[in-house]
């Protein structure tokens, strides 16, 4: 089949792509870069545009404007068939008349495949993905998460350069989808696959990617490594977002000075006059001699359990990392650090 050319080291361009249907704008002016290997996700509200703008990199849908390139090759009149991008959906559209083996191998049997090596590649795909003893199962037999890794596998085994995936674990309970996002992870690294997934949960996307690109009211707001966007989410909107706790709007006095339970913050603090304040888990600490707090809940990340707490007559979100989970209702005491926190405008 065809293939892309690997001299270049440009991956995926992404340049001013628009989107419409009749007189509604899907997708406003986008763009975007993903670097070969790279796993970025594409973040935002339902009806931003992501799943479109995805659609539109795919092929399945026409451009209005702009221009979509892979590896130095402009997409433009290239079919979907021919485009070599492997597409997974939520609904992930399994054959039911097919056995999970016949399922994984669909897409090699399009490319004309020799039968021996389409066997092999299946076989490969199944031990990834822990389906080897699921080959003769039939699609009605699995369960979501059984069915959610043979679309993946179907998506991977034409050796596609590029992965997309929209939404591919929105039918699934939080469970199930906290420990599929890990395998998905791992298994695209394996492969050395670039890949754009589309989600609209930020925990999801903060696992799953090496980068994150917000999208909002059709266009791409702002994209940047997870650390990075994390640690300074540029503005209040942002932070929503992407799921950080830690930001809230205290009281303002007329000078512009932030009055919050830790002491006051003067505009020459923290980045600017914004009226949103940013307090960073690193700034935030469980301290016997800190303000009065209650849990609100628990979560584990990146080693630590962070606590998300409430202040008393405060009603203030703030994360603190802790060695072990306390359980919701959990009366503790909090101490911030005022001078790592960042003033942000909404």
């Amino acid at each position: 089949g065809w293939r892309w050319p690997v001299s270049s080291e440009v991956g995926l361009e992404v340049r001013d792509v628009t989107v419409r249907y009749g007189s509604l704008t899907a997708v406003d002016q986008a763009s975007i870069d993903v670097d070969p290997g790279a796993i970025v996700a594409l973040l935002g509200p339902s009806g931003c545009g992501k799943s479109t703008l995805l659609r539109a990199i795919a092929g399945l849908e026409p451009l209005a404007g702009g221009s979509i390139s892979w590896m130095g090759s402009d997409l433009t009149g290239v079919p979907v068939h021919r485009r070599h991008v492997g597409l997974m959906f939520q609904d992930h559209a399994l054959f039911p008349h097919r056995n999970v083996a016949d399922n994984v191998a669909f897409g090699l049997r399009m490319e004309g495949r020799p039968r021996a090596a389409r066997r092999r590649r299946v076989e490969e795909l199944l031990d990834l993905f822990g389906l080897v003893e699921l080959g003769s199962r039939t699609i009605g037999t699995l369960s979501g998460g059984q069915a959610q890794r043979v679309a993946l596998a179907r998506a991977l085994a034409p050796e596609p350069s590029l992965l997309l995936l929209d939404e591919p674990l929105g039918s699934l309970d939080r469970a199930l989808r906290d420990r599929l996002v890990h395998e998905i992870r791992e298994a695209i690294r394996e492969l050395g696959i670039t890949a754009l997934h589309v989600t609209h949960d930020h925990d999801e996307a903060v696992t799953v990617a090496d980068a994150l690109a917000l999208m909002r009211d059709g266009r791409i707001h702002r994209v940047g490594p997870v650390a990075a966007l994390l640690d300074d989410p540029g503005d209040a909107r942002t932070a929503e977002a992407l799921g950080i706790d830690t930001v809230w709007r205290p009281p303002q006095r007329p000078d512009g000075t932030l009055v919050t339970p830790f002491g006051a913050v003067s505009p020459a603090v923290g980045g600017g006059a914004g009226p949103y304040l940013l307090l960073r888990p690193r700034s935030v600490q469980l301290a016997d001699d800190g303000q009065a707090a209650t849990v609100d809940r628990c979560r584990y990340r990146g080693g630590v359990w962070l606590v998300t707490c409430e202040l008393v007559d405060h009603r203030l979100a703030i994360v603190a990392a802790h060695h072990e989970r306390l359980g919701e209702g959990t009366a503790v005491r909090v101490r911030a650090d005022l001078t790592q926190a960042t003033r942000l405008e909404p």
